[in-house]
């Protein structure tokens, strides 16, 4: 049989010959964004930010990337300027959404605090989320990204005058959507977040949820912050490199293959240095999202193989009541006792182990339940 790459047996091992230059090799590194990246590391984590219920506004990769910002504010304008250069560079590691923080006092009671306020930027704000309320998420990303390249002041009547032109309908129904209760909420919602995080400073950028400090600091390469806290977080140029080959290879995998791939993941799981953890986190993630979806028929494929493992109505009652502590819980809460688990599966006793492989295959279908929604 040909050699799985997804089956991850050279994430044990060294990297280096899979190419690719070091970050050193590339970007200069200063004492002040080693200190910076190791402030991020050590940060609050603000996990809750990252609703998985809200899709990213750009990508799908691992690491997430949040930006509170005002489309009149020239450093929001450099902010995604920068974070645009590191997701172009690096586009399967990120995800990216933007949250609204216009310093502005018609809808902002927090932008009193700032000397220079933006007249108008709640406005934009509510024309942003009113594109996607009446075209969707590609609508919302067009005007959203159509405002920053203003340069930081808008006229708001051409931006009116642009949505309905984007999304080909009268100006009226433009300013109904404007007006109404929904886009201001969705607005308000991102103000009250932004609140928790940093109150008094804008703009604001999370990454793989801590906040960066620093970025644009005398000193200190904005591009070389982010990819050293890049790096930090698991998904640095080998990372990457793994990443890329084992995705590649896992779209001409067949049904047969996947599932070797996922016994032997859980073997190697152990084995597994702290370093390349999150990208054999993210590779399995995909695995089993590629076993899931594979086609329509996956759900009876997936029932078959539960069928297969042939357990004792003892077997099966303990499985299901070891199953009922799942309920309620969250996609990244069962996404680590999934990783648990499989690391646990080798130095569970034979007799033992159908029943918590019965439980890893349900925990299969509940995350990609959780996925899909």
């Amino acid at each position: 049989m040909k050699q799985i790459i997804f089956m991850l047996v050279c994430a044990v091992f060294p990297l280096a010959h899979l190419g690719g230059q070091e970050l050193g090799d590339t970007i200069k590194e200063t004492a002040k964004q080693e200190s910076l990246v190791q402030k991020w590391r050590v940060g609050e984590s603000f996990d809750y930010i990252f609703n998985e219920k809200e899709p990213s506004w750009v990508g799908d990769g691992p690491l997430k990337i949040v930006i509170w910002g005002d489309y009149q504010q020239k450093l929001t304008v450099e902010l995604n300027r920068e974070i645009q250069e590191l997701i172009n560079k690096n586009p399967l590691v990120f995800s990216y959404s933007f949250k609204h923080f216009p310093i502005d006092v018609q809808c902002n009671p927090s932008a009193e605090v700032f000397k220079e306020k933006t007249d108008g930027s709640c406005y934009l704000a509510k024309l942003v989320e009113a594109a996607g309320l009446l075209s969707g998420k590609s609508a919302r990303l067009e005007i959203h990204s159509w405002l920053l390249k203003q340069g930081g002041s808008v006229d708001l009547t051409l931006a009116k005058q642009q949505v309905a032109l984007i999304l080909g309908v009268d100006e009226k129904i433009v300013d109904e959507a404007v007006g109404g209760g929904e886009a201001l909420a969705l607005v308000e919602q991102d103000l009250v977040l932004k609140n928790t995080v940093c109150g008094n400073s804008l703009p604001v950028v999370l990454i793989g949820s801590r906040q960066v400090s620093g970025w644009g600091d005398e000193g200190v390469s904005t591009q070389g912050l982010f990819y050293g806290v890049m790096e930090e977080a698991g998904f640095g140029k080998e990372q990457q490199n793994m990443i890329a080959r084992a995705l590649d290879e896992l779209e001409s995998m067949s049904m047969d293959e996947l599932l070797e791939a996922k016994q032997n993941t859980a073997l190697q799981s152990g084995q597994v240095p702290q370093n390349l953890r999150p990208a054999f986190d993210y590779l399995l993630t995909k695995l089993e999202e590629k076993i899931v979806f594979l086609n329509d028929d996956e759900g009876v494929l997936i029932e078959e193989q539960l069928q297969s493992l042939q357990l004792t109505p003892q077997q099966l009652a303990l499985a299901n009541e070891f199953l009922v502590n799942f309920e309620g819980k969250k996609l990244s809460e069962l996404t680590q006792i999934y990783g648990a688990l499989q690391g646990a599966i080798t130095a569970v006793p034979s007799e033992e182990r159908p029943i918590l492989e019965y439980v890893l295959q349900r925990l299969v279908v509940l995350i990609a339940e959780l996925q899909s929604k």
